[in-house]
């Protein structure tokens, strides 16, 4: 006989066990050759960057060496900084390395979506492109050549792979690397075999000017680059993905130090997850659009660390109960959560000692994001604040080498 606890557990177990088979699906296609490259483009577009900074006078000029080297023409690249509200040199650094600076002072309209807008409202009609990409970053020099062919191929808006480069030695470096790579990387490797799109990550995003003269940009909440997105989509537009161009980002090395920014990036995730999902499921299903419904998806699909807590407890409860058939469901989920774990594992290609540092230190990071999500579902996160490096030396160089091709 089924008891009421039963009932609820089977109740749970849908939406838990859906949201890893969703992630199974996404850690299998990530890890098929893509069959059909990108063109190289034979007309070269004039490209905008747009350069939000914040205080960011320490790591902007390994930013702009970076965008210097890059494996394009430098007369079809402008770079505008937008400094912030800032009360360091910021705007004094950009001018001095060749960059075009505007100083924003708004005490009321504040974040790096206001920022963004500033920015855009100060290019003219010379750029066939805008790509946006954040002060603490250096790109990797194929990143316009990457963009410009997927532009020529038909993509209006096309995201780089944006990832982390973790400041000095930590035991949770890989573990941190490999939930962006979960994110930023396998995901929309996965997505191209049904035409997901590979959505905004904040950074390494380009616009065509079409694109952008006809949407704008109006998004200002904490998670700028999601709302955009949902805007996007919203309108029938597909983020097309450029995995092999790279902007690395910079992040503290100690957890306590990267909690605010994480933080801030849950809470703008749960936001738009609030207002957003629902509503647009509804709208995939009554336009029969595949590219919103898999975008509602990925918004509404639950955290990997709280899907990580939950599937084993409930596959615990399940053998607890002795329910066979609820035990094969979460069996399943747990198996599928493994499959989308290892397939990132593989497109990191870490090393033994690596892979044995990720398993210690993978239980404490699971715990830490579990704190931070209950953290950004209880209290208010606002505004736009620095996060605090305790490396001082900047990111050096052109930033990391883009990974090989999947």
């Amino acid at each position: 006989m089924t008891t009421a606890a039963e009932v609820l557990l089977w109740l749970l177990a849908a939406p838990l066990a859906g949201a890893s088979a969703y992630l199974g699906v996404l850690a299998v296609l990530a890890l098929v050759p893509w069959p059909r490259p990108v063109a190289p483009a034979t007309a070269l577009r004039r490209f905008a960057v747009v350069v939000p900074a914040h205080n960011e006078a320490r790591t902007l000029p390994a930013l702009l060496r970076s965008l210097g080297e890059a494996d394009y023409p430098a007369g079809l690249v402008r770079t505008l900084v937008v400094a912030d509200n800032c009360d360091d040199a910021t705007a004094a650094v950009a001018r001095s390395l060749g960059a075009d600076a505007y100083e924003r002072r708004d005490t009321t309209a504040v974040g790096k979506g206001c920022a963004l807008a500033f920015g855009i409202e100060r290019l003219d009609a010379r750029h066939d492109a805008v790509v946006f990409v954040d002060a603490d970053c250096t790109v990797s020099a194929n990143l316009f050549r990457a963009c410009n062919d997927r532009l020529a191929a038909g993509a209006d808006v096309v995201q780089a792979y944006y990832t982390m480069r973790i400041a000095g030695a930590s035991s949770t470096r890989l573990v941190r690397e490999l939930a962006l790579a979960l994110v930023h990387r396998l995901r929309p490797l996965g997505k191209r075999w049904y035409g997901g799109s590979a959505g905004l990550k904040g950074s390494g995003m380009c616009f065509s000017r079409h694109a952008l003269d006809r949407l704008g940009w109006t998004a200002s909440g904490l998670a700028e680059d999601v709302e955009q997105h949902i805007r996007l989509v919203r309108q029938g537009v597909r983020v097309a993905f450029a995995p092999e161009a790279t902007v690395t980002g910079e992040s503290p090395a100690a957890l306590r130090d990267a909690a605010g920014q994480h933080r801030r990036w849950e809470a703008g995730r749960l936001t738009a997850a609030r207002r957003e999902g629902v509503p647009l499921l509804l709208s995939a299903l009554r336009q029969r659009s595949l590219l919103q419904l898999d975008t509602a998806i990925e918004l509404l699909v639950p955290p990997v660390s709280l899907l990580g807590a939950a599937v084993p407890a409930l596959l615990a409860a399940a053998l607890l109960m002795g329910s066979a058939g609820l035990a094969v469901v979460a069996g399943a989920a747990l198996a599928a959560l493994a499959a989308y774990l290892l397939s990132g594992l593989m497109l990191m290609r870490p090393s033994a000692r690596d892979l044995a540092q990720c398993a210690i230190a993978l239980p404490r990071y699971m715990l830490w994001k579990l704190w931070l999500y209950a953290r950004a579902a209880t209290s208010k996160a606002g505004g736009w604040e620095r996060t605090e490096r305790v490396d001082p030396a900047p990111l050096a160089g052109s930033g990391a080498e883009a990974p090989p091709r999947p």
